[in-house]
């Protein structure tokens, strides 16, 4: 952009101005403009105004700040860094969005797909880690076996027959033989879901499987090979159980041999609009309701936003655009409360209560940029947000 100023508006044809095919914007409506001190927004008489993050801003100019949210007549626009040149993308079903940080997943997991080394997928929970692993299964393995397995679901005392499968009569209630999930996937994929949580006793054993490519089901001596692609997944810190003592170096070195992160919806937030357009099976929402949820933290990440949007089109019956009902908010505010305290920064450790004199300081050594300051007091953007406009706060006052 340089710092030449972008115009904002309905009808434009030049290519420094932005146009918005918005019925509801002006003919000129906003400005935005980059300084030595950053990008900065003014509105420039529009008929319907100009918000930034759910605020009208009056004659003034206000600085912007990474993740802001733009309204513009009827259409929202989200202040982004984007990569460039972007990442190569690859359309792969169930990993939408065109954001950067989905797109650099889809480029990677089409790279990785292609080789028989083990990939271990690390990210929160609810990001869609089974989604990609059986997008690796597809891309690597297609029309073979995809076997899912839960370990964190299974008691210790009978994760190695339910992995490595059991002969009949080989302990009280083996009425018959069965194959183990090794078996079940032979050929194919599996996918060894939540292994952080695998115990220790049989952390031994599957690492000897993997060293030996052979199961020995329990009662059996002769090892049986297989041919099975191993994509395993944790919301946990491997490596951190690793210096602890909790998780063998060994295996995760077996496992990890290629090293998938996926992002939380809150690192890309841009793509909100999109998969909440999805999960309401093509009905649009209001620019105050995608603002709301635009702003939310996300702590249960993709599965919550399905579960919210669900509901709220189901409380939305016939409307032209979904609405958030009081309820939703409040499941919203509650949800947010989960993610606060591992959000935490040192910097206000002392103070585990952000109070007004606490937040207008921590504003006013970062100028007023949301950004900075939501890191600097230890919350996501969203989080940050909430806490200032609860206390009656002006983020423009500080910059």
């Amino acid at each position: 952009m340089g710092n030449i100023p972008v115009p904002i508006d309905r009808l434009s044809r030049t290519f420094e101005n932005t146009e918005i095919a918005d019925p509801d914007a002006s003919r000129v409506h906003a400005q935005v403009q980059k300084s030595m001190n950053g990008f900065s927004i003014t509105d420039l008489g529009s008929k319907n105004g100009t918000f930034v993050n759910g605020k009208r801003i009056k004659n003034s100019t206000v600085a912007l700040s990474y993740g802001d949210i733009i309204q513009v007549g009827s259409t929202l626009l989200l202040f982004h860094k984007s990569q460039n040149p972007p990442p190569t993308d690859h359309a792969i079903p169930g990993l939408d969005g065109h954001g950067d940080a989905i797109r650099n997943v889809r480029s990677s997991l089409a790279k990785m797909a292609g080789h028989q080394t083990s990939i271990l997928i690390l990210g929160e929970s609810g990001t869609g880690k089974e989604v990609v692993a059986k997008a690796i299964a597809e891309f690597g393995r297609p029309s073979k076996p995809f076997v899912a397995f839960n370990v964190s679901a299974v008691p210790a005392t009978l994760a190695e027959s339910m992995l490595f499968g059991h002969l009949k009569g080989a302990f009280t209630d083996a009425k018959e033989a069965r194959a183990g999930v090794f078996m079940a996937a032979n050929g194919g994929t599996l996918f060894l879901d939540e292994i952080g949580d695998l115990a220790p006793e049989t952390q031994v054993k599957l690492l000897r499987v993997l060293e030996e490519r052979a199961v020995v089901p329990v009662g059996a001596t002769r090892p049986i090979p297989f041919d099975v692609r191993i994509v395993s997944a944790t919301n946990r810190d491997l490596l951190a159980g690793v210096k602890s003592g909790r998780f063998r170096g060994d295996l995760y070195a077996r496992l990890a041999g290629m090293v998938l992160p996926l992002p939380s919806l809150r690192e890309r937030i841009e793509d909100l609009p999109l998969l909440a357009h999805c999960f309401a099976n093509g009905r649009r929402f209001s620019a105050q309701a995608i603002t709301r949820l635009m702003t939310h933290s996300w702590p249960f990440n993709i599965r919550e936003l399905r579960s919210v949007v669900e509901q709220a089109a189901a409380e939305s019956p016939g409307q032209d655009f979904v609405e958030l009902s009081p309820a939703i908010i409040h499941r919203l505010d509650e949800h947010a409360s989960i993610l606060e305290p591992r959000t935490q920064s040192p910097d206000v450790t002392a103070r585990q209560t952000l109070d007004t004199e606490t937040v207008a300081k921590i504003l006013a050594e970062h100028g007023g940029n949301m950004s900075q300051a939501a890191k600097a007091a230890g919350k996501d953007r969203g989080q940050f947000y909430r806490i200032i406009k609860r206390l009656g706060l002006d983020p423009d006052s500080f910059r």
